[in-house]
C-alpha cells in the first residue's frame, strides 16, 4: 500500500514539475545602435523591429502565463551576433528583421529557416546525438514557418531556407521573419504605423501559440 501512494505521489510530482515549465520563447530584433540595418522613408529597421518585439513580449505576458517571453536587447544598442544567441536555450528563438529590396515594388513577409543539415558519416555516438538534435531542430523551425505563414493574412508570404548566423549556429528551434519591404513606399508607410504593428505582433502571438500547442 505504501509502495503504491509513494507510486502516486511521485507520478503528480511529475505532472506538476511538466506543468509548471513554461515555455521559453527569445524574441531577436535585428541590428540596433550604430546598426540600423535597413533605412527608407524616415524608418529604421531596427527601431521597428525593436518596437515590434515589445508589442509581441507585452501581449503574451499578459495574456499567457505559461509563456516567458525575452528580448536579446531591449534598448537600441547594439548586440553582436554571437551575443544573441549565447547561453540561452529556448523552446522557440524568433529574429525580427524588415526587409529592403532595389525594386520599390516588392513587397511581404518572408519567413527563413535553417537549410537542410548533410548528415555526417562517422559513426561516433557524439556525432549521432548531434544529427538528431540537428534533425529535429530543422523539422520544429520548419513547423513553426508553417503556422505563421498559415496564420499571415496581412500581405504575400513565402517560406524560405537559409544560413542566417541566428538560425544556422543555434541548436534550437529559430526562424528569422522579414515581417515587410522598407523599400517598398506603401508597406513602408503600413509598417510605421502602430495598428499595422499590432496586428503583425498578434499574427505572431497566434502563430507561436499554435506552434506550442503542436510540440507540447
Amino acid at each position: 500500500m505504501k509502495s503504491f501512494i509513494f507510486l502516486l505521489l511521485f507520478q503528480l510530482q511529475i505532472t506538476l514539475s511538466a506543468q509548471e515549465k513554461k515555455f521559453h520563447l527569445m524574441i531577436d530584433p535585428g541590428h540596433g545602435g550604430n546598426d540600423a540595418g535597413a533605412v527608407s522613408h524616415k524608418t529604421k529597421e531596427s527601431d521597428l523591429v525593436l518596437s515590434l518585439a515589445k508589442k509581441i513580449q507585452t501581449l503574451i505576458s499578459t495574456t499567457q502565463s505559461e509563456i516567458e517571453v525575452q528580448l536579446t536587447r531591449s534598448q537600441n544598442k547594439y548586440v553582436s551576433l554571437d551575443d544573441r544567441i549565447k547561453n540561452v536555450d529556448p523552446d522557440l528563438y524568433l529574429s525580427l528583421h524588415a526587409n529592403s529590396s532595389i525594386s520599390n515594388q516588392v513587397t511581404g513577409m518572408e519567413v527563413y529557416f535553417q537549410p537542410e543539415q548533410k548528415i555526417k558519416s562517422k559513426m561516433a555516438i557524439d556525432s549521432i546525438v548531434e544529427d538528431l538534435e540537428s534533425i529535429g531542430k530543422t523539422k520544429h523551425s520548419h513547423l513553426f514557418s508553417e503556422k505563421l505563414q498559415a496564420q499571415w493574412s496581412l500581405s504575400p508570404s513565402i517560406m524560405r531556407r537559409s544560413g542566417f548566423y541566428v538560425i544556422e549556429k543555434t541548436s534550437f528551434p529559430s526562424v528569422l521573419i522579414e515581417i515587410g519591404f522598407l523599400t517598398n513606399p506603401v508597406e513602408a508607410e503600413k509598417l510605421k504605423t502602430e495598428a499595422y504593428q499590432t496586428q503583425i505582433a498578434e499574427t505572431i502571438v497566434n502563430a507561436v501559440l499554435d506552434y506550442k500547442k503542436s510540440v507540447q
